[in-house]
Order: C-alpha cells, then structure tokens, then sequence
C-alpha cells in the first residue's frame, strides 16, 4: 500500500448519530409556541425535500447554517406559521447541540494512532461547509494525523469529482493506482469516485446492512468499522512494517504485486492544507448525491 484516504463524516465522526433528538431538543427549546409534535414531524420531511434534490444540495451543503436555517424556515411555513426569526434561532440552538454530541467512533482514534505509528501517508478528504468540517478537525485534534486535509468547502469542489482525489494525492506525492485506498461510508462519493480515478474503495457499511442489490457500484471491500480495514494490514507479511509497499491486497481481492514492493519514500508528518482551484486542479463542483436518511446506499441524511 502507498498511501490511505480517509473519510470525515460517518467514517471517522458519528455526525449522524443524535441529529434527530437535535431537533427535537432545539424546537421545544425555542419553539415552544409551535406544536411539538408536528413540527418535529414536519421539520423531518422538509430536511428529506431539502436534500433531495442534487443541485440544492451540492449548492447547500458548504454553509451548513444557512441550510438548517432554510430547512426550518420551510418546516415553519409548512406548520402554519412562517417566521424567519424562530426559524433562524432553531438553526442556531441546533447548530449547538450537534457539535455538543459529535465525537469520533470509538475505534477511530487507535487505528489513526497505529497507522500514524507505521508511517503511511494519509489523507483526510472530506465534502461540506469548510467551518463546519474544519472545526470538527480542531475538536477531535485530527490533523496531526494527516499528511494531506482536503476539504469540499475549501478547494472549491467535492467528492466525486476527480480533483479531489488528485488533489490529495498530489499532496501525498503518490500516483493514483490500486495500491491506494480510499476508505468511506458513501457508495457514490467514496467507492465509485476513488475506483473511476484508479484507486481501491473501501465502504463502511457500519449499519451492516449490505451492498444493495441494484447499487451499480461494487466496493471492493466492506467493512463494518476502521479496525476491520486495520486488520488486513496487520494480517498481511510484514505487516509492521506498514510503510513498505509489499502489503497485497489479501480478502481485497486482488493480487500482490511485486513491482510495487520498494520502500516508500518517507515523508514528513504534518497535514498539507489544500485551498482554492488552479491550474490542473480548476475543475467545477459535481453533484453529491441525495442523502435522505441512512440507507443500504450508504448515503447518511444530511441532519
């Protein structure tokens, strides 16, 4: 293996865990006035439209507040009651409670720590609102182990466009090529986008529910969480000399190839920032796909 992609959101970070009782805590904090249950029930089918459609989607999900903001003021209209004020102030009691309950999943930090410890390159590579994922990054002290942090709201394009694993690669200083992993929880973003550029994709299907049977996209693993995929690295020969390319692919499914068992050159640990689109890298923003609640897709409702 020469370098490992790593996901934010439901990969590393339980970010959908506790939205809903968000919600439900942040309107009958400020919205005492409305109905409880409607609005809460309203406020669920308007973050289902609201995502719905992929280019509000694309457009919405880097400012993260202004969204909620229109997904409440939506389900307050819907209620009977338009107020552009409440609907503000459910946002930003809500916009609280999820950073209060966010935390990475409980096997996260130990693989980052040993893979860190083996000297793999890795690469965080995430879609949405840059001051949302980058105070996530800050809170769970997650750059230290990351050579290269690429992020949606920053570059100025998303998974699954191509850039954005070119881009992380390019500041890892590895070619694509199959001896690069990208690990993630969304079939469209972190699977089908790596294996177009030429790359391996891992999915987390941490509800195990199984690749749905008409998903046109076939990962070529599934895991239930990261130490699963650590597990195949330590099972491999060698394995704790994790920076050597010699890994194969085991239960991945392809062969070990002997070209690529020379030492990776090592590289000094510390996150590359990747800001704004240039030169090679200009590529406009494509289309992320609906998520409308978890699903066998692998698509996680955007709270």
């Amino acid at each position: 293996m020469r370098a490992l992609l790593l996901d934010l959101d439901d990969t590393l970070l339980d970010y959908s865990g506790g939205a809903e009782q968000c919600w439900t805590e942040a309107c009958a904090a400020v919205a005492r006035s409305v109905e409880q249950t409607r609005l809460v029930a309203t406020l669920a089918e308007a973050r289902r439209w609201f995502w719905s459609d992929p280019a509000r989607h694309r457009r919405e999900r880097t400012n993260m507040l202004r969204a909620w903001t229109r997904i409440a003021a939506r389900a307050l209209e819907d209620c009977g009651c338009p107020d552009a004020d409440l609907a503000a102030a459910i946002a930003a009691d809500f916009a609280v409670r999820r950073r209060r309950t966010m935390a990475l999943f409980p096997e996260a930090r130990a693989c980052l720590e040993m893979l860190r410890g083996r000297g793999l390159p890795l690469g965080l590579v995430t879609n949405g609102d840059a001051r949302e994922q980058r105070w996530k990054i800050e809170r769970c002290d997650l750059a230290r182990f990351f050579d290269a942090i690429v992020i949606e709201g920053e570059l100025g394009a998303g998974k699954p466009d191509a850039v954005v694993y070119e881009t992380a690669l390019h500041a890892l200083g590895v070619p694509a090529g199959p001896d690069v992993w990208m690990v993630g929880d969304h079939l469209d973003f972190d699977v089908a986008g790596a294996q177009h550029v030429g790359l391996r994709g891992v999915w987390v299907d941490r509800a195990g529910l199984g690749l749905p049977a008409e998903s046109p996209v076939r990962p070529d693993q599934i895991v239930r969480a990261l130490d699963e995929v650590l597990g195949v690295i330590e099972a491999r020969p060698g394995g704790a000399g994790a920076r050597r390319a010699s890994w194969g692919w085991g239960h991945f499914g392809a062969p070990h190839d002997a070209n690529h068992s020379r030492e990776a050159p090592r590289r000094r640990r510390g996150a590359t920032n990747v800001w704004g689109v240039g030169g090679h890298f200009g590529a406009p923003m494509l289309t992320k796909a609906t998520r409308s609640g978890r699903s066998r897709s692998g698509a996680a409702a955007s709270p």
